[in-house]
């Protein structure tokens, strides 16, 4: 069996065997493909933690746009509201001048009638 050397420090060596540094090579390998996943790891927490954080602040824009739609519809409810009030004042307003108007027609005729009675009495006497 031939003895392969290793430098382990700065003034020792230590002698290894073929499936030593064969078994010392697969474990570098190892750790390299291992080193390699965890940063494409650490990669993908960065970016899933940046995809939370946009969806977090989309979260808050929509809920800023429900809540201000919300108040729009509120005040749109209050203008029909108000506008449904004036409708029916300005509805009771005509009914009443309707009124007027009638009763003021009776007044014209009743007097009209009352006048001629009168000018008719004493033209006949």
């Amino acid at each position: 069996m031939t003895q392969l050397y290793a430098q382990t420090g700065k003034d020792s060596t230590q002698c290894y065997t073929q499936e030593e540094l064969q078994r010392i090579a697969d474990r570098v390998v190892y750790a390299n493909e291992c080193d390699t996943l965890l940063s494409t790891c650490e990669q993908q927490l960065r970016l899933k933690d940046s995809a939370n954080v946009a969806l977090s602040h989309s979260n808050t824009a929509l809920k800023t746009v429900i809540i201000v739609k919300d108040d729009m519809l509120e005040l749109k409810e209050q203008i029909i509201s108000g506008k449904t009030n004036e409708i029916s004042g300005l509805r009771d307003a005509i009914k009443k001048e309707k009124r007027k108007k009638t009763w003021l027609k009776v007044g014209w005729a009743t007097t009209s009638v009352v006048l001629t009675g009168v000018l008719t009495y004493f033209i006949i006497n």
